[in-house]
């Protein structure tokens, strides 16, 4: 007698070993980002760190990324100095970015295809670079994500808002309204972040059922979310009204360079690498190939609202990306993951609908997706280790003196004194919170044993290092000096 394929084990727990294969996916390739390519930290993580100060967050054009730098100057405050807390932010943002992303994959069409589309896109190497970045890149893609969904469980609620009878539904939604109206507040602080509400302006003129949603919403309804927005924009506002120049900054105004297509070319880019630490191309070839299968069906769809919303947010994008940014790897990575999965979902429906009842095929087919999945992800890793292999201009800006100097200071217990420049206090001055004990000096008065840094010893006229600690992973090799007084 044969056995019917939903009874097999296996296959009843497919969704459970699909998820726990997705959380693993992540925790290694995020390891790897820490421990292969590259480690260590590069100079605008450094700077980042060295303005962090609670006296001057909210001062200024440090106001700007509030939220990003709040919780790196707490991580900073309780665990110390160390490159786990300078990256810690943009792992936490990250990794909820790619939960959001699969909750809307999930909801707008299913959980399947959420499961795959998160696999593909979370091992490019844009954004695997920008998660264990110390800066606040990821933000902008947070923030859409966040919105998008807040804006998605709103949706929910028609056709009728004002007729909600379930106490249930009218409490879901006098908690989501308030914290529509927060989050709005706090994506402000990041640059580009203003241009979102044109995508609801876009959506209101192109589609009766948002324009139903926004004549739907009284005054009364609103208020929650209109005081906490205005509460959470107000220390920006006082800023700007003192500061007008940090407006200049939250729209990321740039020079416009001599081709302002680069951005576009730097997206299908298979034959060079560009000397920043982003590399290129955002997606491999087979991921791309699945975003034009999905740009395709959501054309096909158009008047549906959430091919209208897609569109309108690839077209924002699109220009901030031409015309401010010229940055493709963070602006565009969202519209293209979610027409990669748009891609995955027509493909699969294709094929299911060739084999409406017959199970094997089905299952034959998921193997192949599956497949698919794994070749795409390790394409992605791939192209992340490459970049990193033959671009030395690349690998070299990532520097490990945090490293370093930790393995100095614990297999070297006498030299506990650490000489800085005056310019770079600001950066070592959180490792006083560390378990290092070390202390930092300015200056080098007195000293019989000291590890000096290369700014620091450099600026000195009568010492002579007894050794040199040194950074094989950079072009800049010698970091530290070791001095210690009446050295032969």
């Amino acid at each position: 007698m044969k056995k019917e394929i939903i009874s097999y084990r296996l296959y009843n727990w497919r969704y459970i070993i699909a998820h726990l294969a997705v959380i693993g996916l992540f925790a290694g390739l995020v390891g790897l980002m820490f421990w292969y390519a590259p480690a260590g930290l590069r100079q605008a993580e450094i700077d980042q760190v060295a303005n962090l100060n609670f006296k001057t967050l909210f001062s200024g054009q440090n106001i700007i990324d509030f939220p990003y730098k709040l919780l790196q100057l707490a991580g900073l405050k309780f665990f110390g100095l160390s490159t786990l807390t300078v990256k810690l932010p943009s792992l936490i943002f990250g990794g909820l970015s790619l939960l959001g992303f699969f909750w809307l994959i999930a909801h707008w069409i299913n959980r399947k295809t959420a499961l795959i589309a998160s696999a593909i896109v979370m091992s490019t190497s844009q954004l695997m670079i920008m998660i264990q970045d110390g800066t606040p890149g990821i933000m902008f893609i947070f923030w859409q994500i966040v919105i998008m969904i807040l804006l998605t469980k709103v949706s929910q609620f028609l056709p009728d808002i004002q007729q909600l009878k379930a106490n249930k539904n009218k409490a879901t939604l006098a908690l989501i309204l308030p914290a529509l109206g927060v989050v709005l507040g706090l994506s402000v602080y990041t640059p580009m972040v203003l241009f979102l509400p044109l995508l609801l302006v876009g959506l209101s003129l192109g589609h009766p059922k948002p324009r139903l949603l926004i004549k739907q919403f009284n005054l009364r309804l609103m208020l929650p979310g209109i005081i906490g927005f205005i509460l959470i924009i107000s220390p920006l506002l006082l800023q700007i009204i003192t500061q007008p120049s940090i407006i200049k900054l939250l729209i990321n105004l740039q020079p416009t360079p001599a081709n302002i297509f680069r951005p576009l070319i730097d997206v299908v880019n298979f034959w060079s690498a560009r000397p920043e630490f982003l590399t290129q191309p955002i997606f491999g070839l087979g991921a791309l190939v699945l975003a034009i299968i999905g740009a395709f069906t959501l054309g096909q769809q158009y008047f549906s609202v959430r091919s209208m919303a897609i569109f309108y947010l690839t077209l924002i994008n699109l220009i901030i990306c031409l015309s401010l940014s010229h940055n493709p790897s963070i602006v565009l990575w969202l519209p293209l993951a979610m027409m990669i999965a748009y891609g995955i979902h027509s493909i699969t429906l294709s094929w299911m609908t060739i084999f409406p009842l017959n199970p094997y095929p089905r299952v034959f087919g998921s193997l192949v997706i599956s497949l698919t999945m794994v070749i795409l992800s390790l394409t992605g890793i791939d192209i992340l280790l490459k970049n990193y292999a033959y671009t030395p201009n690349l690998a070299s800006q990532f520097r490990q003196d945090l490293h370093l100097l930790e393995q100095q200071l614990r297999t070297d217990k006498p030299t506990d004194l650490l000489v800085a420049d005056q310019a770079e206090l600001d950066f070592y001055k959180h490792l006083k919170k560390s378990n290092l004990q070390v202390k930092i000096f300015d200056n080098h008065a007195d000293y019989s044993r000291a590890i000096f840094t290369k700014k620091a010893f450099q600026n000195t006229t009568s010492l002579t290092a007894s050794a040199i600690i040194n950074d094989s992973h950079t072009q800049d090799s010698d970091r530290f000096y070791l001095y210690q007084k009446n050295q032969n």
